[in-house]
């Protein structure tokens, strides 16, 4: 059993009921308290987590921007190599078409040397031939002089293509 209450018993036992009192207030405020910051803790972390899926969708959609940009890009600098290995082989084909064009000039200028060669000597020996026809020379002569003028010609044909040979290389050592 317990003893009975005395006078100071029960002040002291008023005080604590009055301690339990404000105990019991400063629990219910802290329970109010830390519920408040657990709501709040829940909050922040509903926040962290719609952050970081906005960051993924974020990340991932800048990584799509950056792949469909790097095949653009990748696309036209392909197209660019393509256009650029097209020209090279054109400026290739023309340089062939210049060289031969070039080759071509040269063999039509050796033709057209020989042929004021032979067109000279023609005319000289017209010339003779009428000169001869005139005094009615033997024909030993005539065919002597025939000879000769042909031997001339040939030789003077022979001289202009070395020349046209060496102007030629004058003009393009690579030749």
């Amino acid at each position: 059993r317990f003893p009975a209450p005395t006078r100071a018993g029960t002040a002291i036992q008023g005080r604590r009921t009055g301690e339990a009192a404000e105990i019991g207030d400063v629990s219910v405020a802290a329970a109010a308290r830390i519920h408040d910051l657990e709501s709040q803790l829940s909050a922040a972390k509903s926040e962290v987590e719609s952050l970081k899926t906005a960051l993924v969708e974020h990340t991932h959609e800048e990584v799509q921007i950056l792949t469909r940009e790097k095949t653009r890009v990748e696309t036209s600098l392909h197209r660019k190599e393509r256009v650029a290995i097209d020209a090279q082989s054109k400026i290739s084909e023309l340089s062939r078409e210049v060289l031969d064009l070039r080759e071509a000039n040269a063999e039509l200028e050796r033709e057209l040397v020989s042929y004021k060669a032979d067109r000279d000597k023609l005319t000289s020996l017209e010339r003779q031939m009428s000169t001869l026809r005139g005094d009615n020379a033997t024909e030993a002569l005539i065919k002597a002089k025939s000879a000769e003028n042909d031997q001339l010609r040939m030789e003077n044909v022979s001289l202009k293509m070395k020349v046209q040979h060496m102007k030629k290389k004058l003009e393009y050592p690579m030749y």
